[in-house]
């Protein structure tokens, strides 16, 4: 059976997928996102078009908010209507933090928008580029949903993952494994797709601009951390992160709350669940008028807090704003 063409805006950024190695050094070549589409077309015989736009060049380790920004004005400002899928090529350094800043503008978008990262460079022999951007096409060309997605297939798996945007952690370290802040949106192997968690929650449309210029410090706790060398007047608001059992070590960490009050910075704990029961050290955290932040992954929070620091000064608008789902990064 013939398959139907289809039509796929192609954005370039970069990354491990854009890069080639040579001499010991992997970097961004310009030209390896032809390569990629020519390795496509040699392997899987399509009858697509792409609409190929160089709109990065970097490793995305480098990337800072200008980047989202960047990334999000240029396909508000693309006729969508004429595309099938949108495919984003991304390093993997910062593809959670792109994938969830992306989610919160293009949710209800009525086409997809694919991140495709790859692990190794297109031209090494274990690479998974060509899985991940088979998987992103054929994203769009059955149809299977709209918003903002990732393609990735893990290490040693035979299937591409496809994950909801906002729902992606950061690979896990000595590793090029990315993993769901719940259950992963579906899996991709032989050319079809099988659902595994399908999102329904009711999600904000929101009038936000993207505008990512908040000043967040992020803090990560460790056995024996100092806050003296934190200078906390630098910054808009505190995001805290906690061990896996919602707990940091509160005896070194409430005399730096008690600063923050008297500087009238904001302090936000996460990533927290709603439980039942709290260890003590986290009922205590809690008695100093911190703002905890539930079922979120630590860089959906965080790209949320730059994003609203930026454009709202009203604290209580924030704190309701980061309890809504802009796309589906709270989970139940």
């Amino acid at each position: 059976m013939m398959r139907r063409m289809s039509h796929y805006l192609l954005l370039t950024t970069g990354g491990t997928i854009g890069s080639t190695l040579q001499n010991g050094v992997i970097d961004v070549h310009q030209k390896q996102p032809l390569a990629l589409l020519q390795a496509y077309e040699a392997r899987y015989k399509h009858t697509h078009t792409f609409e190929w736009v160089p709109l990065l060049d970097r490793l995305s380790e480098t990337f800072t908010p200008i980047e989202w920004e960047r990334i999000i004005s240029y396909i508000q400002a693309c006729d969508t209507a004429c595309y099938d899928a949108i495919i984003l090529t991304h390093g993997t350094d910062t593809l959670s933090f792109t994938a969830v800043a992306l989610s919160y503008f293009f949710h209800h978008l009525p086409l997809p928008i694919i991140l495709v990262s790859s692990y190794a460079a297109l031209d090494a022999p274990h690479s998974n580029a060509l899985a991940n951007f088979h998987a992103a096409v054929e994203v769009g060309r059955q149809k299977i949903a709209t918003g903002v997605l990732v393609a990735y297939q893990n290490p040693h798996e035979s299937f591409v993952t496809i994950f909801y945007g906002a729902h992606l952690l950061s690979s896990l370290p000595l590793s090029s494994i990315f993993l769901d802040i719940q259950a992963p949106f579906a899996r991709f192997e032989n050319d079809r797709f099988t659902f595994n968690c399908i999102a329904t929650q009711a999600v904000l449309q929101h009038t936000l601009k993207p505008q990512f210029h908040g000043r967040i410090l992020y803090i990560k706790p460790f056995p024996g951390i100092s806050y003296e060398g934190y200078d906390l007047e630098a910054y808009d608001a505190l995001l805290h992160d906690v061990y896996h059992s919602g707990t940091c070590d509160t005896q070194a960490l409430i005399p730096f709350l008690e600063k923050a009050s008297v500087l009238q910075k904001p302090v936000f704990i996460a990533p927290m669940a709603r439980l039942a029961a709290y260890y003590q050290t986290t009922h205590t955290l809690l008695e100093h008028h911190v703002h905890p932040v539930y079922n979120q992954s630590i860089e959906a929070i965080y790209v949320k807090l730059v994003l609203l620091f930026g454009q709202i000064d009203d604290i209580n608008r924030i704190k309701r704003y980061l309890e809504t789902p802009l796309s589906f990064e709270v989970v139940v």
